[in-house]
């Protein structure tokens, strides 16, 4: 299940890149956000993360049953003596009280639209949501966040 998550977030990342962003006068395509990749389970590690990046920096991100939000950074230029591929750092939030704890409402969306991933979880009166986008224009990964209550 989670090779299936991982292809299918590769998936839309690949026709986010073949479309262009609107501007007033160039809509945004109308149906362009009935693909967008959601996911209603926090992952189990790194090999049920959601792509995202601005094709020089590369995140795999997902957020662990026990709640906290991970990523693991790649850069396009990182490469070993053996020709792999590697990380470049990693990342672990955590937010007290947590939001995304076991059995509470839980959504991961990758927003093509917006290039972003949007997680919401928490109860209705204490939700919580991360924006995480990785800037087109430079090497910067932004997190933001917004709650109803502090955390």
């Amino acid at each position: 299940m989670s090779n299936s998550r991982v292809f299918r977030a590769l998936v839309c990342c690949s026709v986010l890149a073949g479309f262009s962003f609107a501007t007033d006068d160039n809509p945004p395509p109308s149906d362009l956000d009935k693909y967008n990749v959601v996911w209603n389970t926090p992952g189990t590690n790194a090999s049920s993360s959601m792509p995202i990046g601005n094709g020089e920096i590369g995140l795999n991100v997902w957020v662990e049953e026990d709640g906290d939000l991970r990523f693991y950074i790649g850069r396009t230029d990182a490469w070993s003596e053996a020709c792999r591929l590697l990380k470049v750092g990693a990342v672990r939030l955590s937010l007290s009280p947590n939001p995304f704890a076991k059995g509470l409402p839980f959504c991961q969306q990758l927003v093509l639209r917006d290039g972003r991933i949007e997680i919401k979880g928490g109860a209705a009166d204490a939700d919580v949501t991360l924006r995480l986008f990785v800037d087109a224009n430079a090497p910067v990964i932004h997190v933001t966040g917004k709650s109803s209550k502090p955390v």
